[in-house]
């Protein structure tokens, strides 16, 4: 699955239409998305959008905003910055490689 498939799924199972949802998700500006943006984003004809909207999306159909950020292949703001170590990067991937797979 893809960022933009999750959307369009998620969106559609809670029977909100794009332009509905387009008008809750705002740019740092206050104005809404339009829902053509919103159509390129579930057809992956966009990249995944900045971090407030993502977490505006997050909110909007109650996908928990750890998802969204898997899929838009980012770490959380929280996770990003700092000095760490190699070899905690390393462990932590490996850790969350071993709880995804099952292993």
């Amino acid at each position: 699955m893809t960022f933009g498939q999750l959307i369009r799924t998620t969106r559609r199972r809670a029977g909100c239409a794009q332009n509905a949802l387009a008008a809750r998700i705002h740019k740092p500006n206050g104005l809404p998305i339009s829902p053509t943006y919103l159509h390129d984003l579930e057809q992956d004809r966009r990249r995944p959008p900045r971090d407030a909207i993502i977490d505006q999306l997050a909110v909007a159909l109650a996908i928990p905003r750890e998802v969204l950020y898997y899929y838009a292949g980012r770490l959380l703001p929280e996770l990003r910055g700092g000095d760490p170590e190699p070899e905690a990067i390393v462990h932590a991937y490996t850790a969350f490689a071993r709880v995804l797979h099952g292993a």
